[in-house]
This record gives structure tokens, sequence and C-alpha cells, in this order.
């Protein structure tokens, strides 16, 4: 895993050539609305 941020943190885990990786954000404020729209079409 790999950590990146000091107010947002960013939490990386998976492999380099698996078929999955994935992500843990912490330091979002309570009740922060995430437009899955927009992050799929920049993924």
């Amino acid at each position: 895993m790999n950590t990146f941020g000091n107010i947002f943190r960013l939490t990386s885990f998976g492999e380099s050539h698996g078929k999955a990786i994935g992500g843990v954000i912490d330091g979002c404020p309570a009740g922060l609305e995430v437009d899955m729209d927009f992050i799929q079409q920049e993924l």
C-alpha cells in the first residue's frame, strides 16, 4: 500500500499487473457527495 497527502489522504492498494486496484480517501468532510459518474468518466 502507498499513502499520499496530508489533508486528504489517498491509500492505494492492488497489484500492478493484477485484475484490480483500489483506493481509500480519508479526511473528507461528513456528508460529502460523490459524483460516481464523473469519477467513472475520469478513469
